[in-house]
């Protein structure tokens, strides 16, 4: 998580880490400021999300890698009111639907599908830093993965 945490810059807006994910209060801003900020941060191309653009997100709650199904991300939502869950992947029919019946309920949640690749490499490129400072004389080397899943 520490690597995801860094690529993002979110540091100083973590609130509490468990063992399956982190709960970060961010300033307030809208869905689509948070996607085009994480699409910077992490270099990505595109990001799939569900929810409203226009929705303000200030509550994010963040799994990596394959976190994603709605035993994890739906008691972010309903027990930490979290606004957002960012993850890797997880079931499609889970946590994108609770979103779905959420909006359609008027409550304003939402969610970031960064990929599974995407969602673990900050922290491999982390892990290599670390690896490197503690183990100077071991030559450590990220090597980044472009993700063989295109779109168009």
């Amino acid at each position: 998580m520490q690597g995801m945490i860094s690529a993002l810059g979110w540091s100083s807006f973590v609130k509490e880490n468990f063992s399956s994910y982190s709960i970060f209060e961010i300033p307030e801003q809208t869905l689509l400021q948070v996607v085009q900020s994480i699409k910077r941060q992490l270099h990505l191309k595109s990001i799939r999300y569900v929810g409203n653009l226009s929705t303000n997100i200030s509550k994010v709650g963040i799994c990596v890698g394959y976190r994603g199904s709605g035993t994890i991300t739906i008691p972010i939502f309903t027990e930490e009111d979290a606004d957002l869950v960012i993850y890797g992947e997880g079931p499609e029919w889970e946590t994108p639907e609770f979103i779905r019946d959420a909006m359609a309920m008027k409550r304003n949640k939402a969610a970031i599908i960064l990929g599974h690749l995407e969602s673990e490499e900050p922290g491999m490129a982390y892990l290599s830093d670390y690896i490197s400072k503690i183990y100077p004389c071991l030559p450590v080397e990220f090597l980044p993965t472009e993700n063989c899943i295109k779109t168009l």
